[in-house]
């Protein structure tokens, strides 16, 4: 297993109540492995964006967070990108 002592990392919800019960597990699950969690808020070496493209709102604050970060999960990478041009995205 590597050694993620020294990483931090943020995990931001946007969307549902499901997204946040997700959040809580992907939080959990990389401070087993080691991970610093932080409020995103903070400097971090990760940041995980949980999103849900239900309302046109929570699309567009993932789609603008997203710009900035090298991974993403949730419903907006399974459905909002296949139907656009993802290098209007990233």
């Amino acid at each position: 297993m590597p050694d993620y002592q020294s990483h931090t990392a943020a995990v931001v919800t946007e969307g549902c109540k499901v997204n946040s019960y997700e959040s809580a597990a992907i939080a959990e699950a990389l401070a087993r492995e080691g991970f610093c969690v932080r409020p995103a808020s903070e400097d971090c070496d990760v940041y995980v964006v949980n999103t849900c493209t239900v309302t046109a709102a929570s699309d567009k604050t993932a789609r603008q967070m997203i710009r900035r970060l090298i991974a993403a999960c949730g419903t907006i990478t399974q459905e909002s990108f296949e139907s656009q041009d993802v290098s209007q995205v990233m």
